[in-house]
């Protein structure tokens, strides 16, 4: 690892394996000065700042080495699959608490259990296996 000014520390990740840099802020010193690397996390690069100079040289470097490029890519890509992945499960997990939810109110409201499986099966397009799985849940919980 190397000490770049005082406590700020940086170095190689060694656990990802992706080439990722790891930097640490470790017992904070009032003579680092971070306004300028918080600002550049907002795409604002403050001119004349030692420390983002640089991390800008580094992230340049960076952008100019076709096996690093292709490494990060692929880490965004990877990342945003599994945003993608998360949000399609989140969803499918709401749905499914909606069906429990919506087969509580109506056996609640005293709808017969034929009318509730056909009420499932119109309104969130399940197949009678599905709407019947619904209503078990709901009444052998």
């Amino acid at each position: 690892m190397t000490i770049l000014q005082g406590s700020l520390l940086y170095g190689e990740a060694a656990s990802t394996g992706t080439g990722q840099q790891l930097i640490t802020f470790n017992n904070f010193r009032d003579n680092i000065k971070l306004q300028g690397v918080l600002k550049l996390m907002h795409n604002q690069v403050i001119a004349g700042d030692p420390l983002v100079s640089q991390i800008v040289d580094e992230m340049n470097r960076i952008k100019q080495d076709p096996g690093r490029r292709r490494l990060f890519m692929k880490y965004e890509l990877d990342l945003m699959d599994a945003r993608n992945e998360g949000i399609e499960k989140g969803r499918a997990h709401q749905q499914a608490e909606d069906i429990k939810l919506t087969v509580k109110l109506l056996h609640s409201l005293g709808i017969t259990k034929s009318e509730i499986l056909r009420s499932l099966s119109d309104t969130y397009q399940l197949s009678s296996t599905e709407a019947e799985h619904y209503l078990e849940l709901v009444e052998f919980a």
